[in-house]
C-alpha cells in the first residue's frame, strides 16, 4: 500500500465520529489493513479481533478496552498509544514496538510470540512481584543486555529460568517455554 493511499485513508478516518468509524471497521472486517495508518484516533471499545494488521499504525490513539484477539500484529507501532484494557489473546505481536505506550492495564498474557519483546517483558516482571535479590539483578542483565538471550543465558541460565517459571505463573508461559527448549537445545538466536 502506498503512503498517499495510507495518508488518505488517515485524514477519511478522522473524518467520522465514533459511531461512524465503528461502523465502518465492522463493514470492512474482511479488509486488509497492512500499513494502515490509524494514528491518533480514538479506537475506544471498538473490535479489531482477527485482523490482519501488520505494520498498522497506531501511535497516540486511544485503544482503550479495544479486542485485537487473534489479530496479526507483526510489526504495528502503538507509540505513545492508551492500551488500558486492551485484549491480545491470540495475537501476534512478534516484533510490536510499543514505546511509550500505556500498557499496564493490557490483556498480554494471551498474546503470542511476544520472547523477544522488550516492553512486554518488562511489563511482566512489574506485574510479578515475588522475585529474590539474585533474580532483580538478572532482570537488570536482561534489561541492559535488551534480550540478547544468547548472553543472557551464557552467564544467568538457572536465574533466568527461575525468572521465566515466576512469569508463567503470572500468565506469561511462552517465556518458560522459551527458556526450556532454549536450555534443552542450546539454540542460537
Amino acid at each position: 500500500m502506498n503512503t498517499n493511499k495510507i495518508n488518505l485513508q488517515n485524514k477519511r478516518l478522522k473524518k467520522y465520529n465514533q459511531e461512524q468509524l465503528k461502523e465502518y471497521l465492522e463493514e470492512n472486517k474482511e479488509t486488509d489493513f497492512t500499513y494502515f495508518n490509524f494514528n491518533s484516533l480514538d479506537l475506544t471499545g471498538i473490535n479489531l479481533s482477527n485482523r490482519n494488521l501488520l505494520g498498522a499504525i497506531f501511535k497516540n490513539s486511544n485503544l482503550t478496552d479495544v479486542n485485537f484477539s487473534g489479530s496479526k500484529l507483526k510489526f504495528v507501532s502503538f507509540e505513545y498509544a492508551d492500551l488500558s484494557g486492551t485484549i491480545f489473546n491470540g495475537a501476534d505481536i512478534s516484533e510490536t514496538n510499543f514505546l511509550g505506550a500505556c500498557i499496564r492495564e493490557a490483556v498480554l498474557e494471551k498474546a503470542i510470540n511476544y520472547t523477544n519483546n522488550r516492553s512486554v517483558f518488562l511489563e511482566a516482571i512489574r506485574r510479578t512481584n515475588n522475585f529474590t535479590e539474585s533474580e532483580w539483578a538478572t532482570i537488570g542483565k536482561i534489561n541492559i543486555h535488551s534480550l540478547y538471550w544468547n548472553k543472557i543465558f551464557e552467564q544467568f541460565a538457572s536465574t533466568t529460568l527461575s525468572i521465566f517459571q515466576k512469569l508463567a505463573a503470572n500468565g506469561f508461559v511462552e517465556w518458560e517455554i522459551f527458556g526450556k527448549d532454549y536450555l534443552i537445545n542450546r539454540k542460537t538466536l
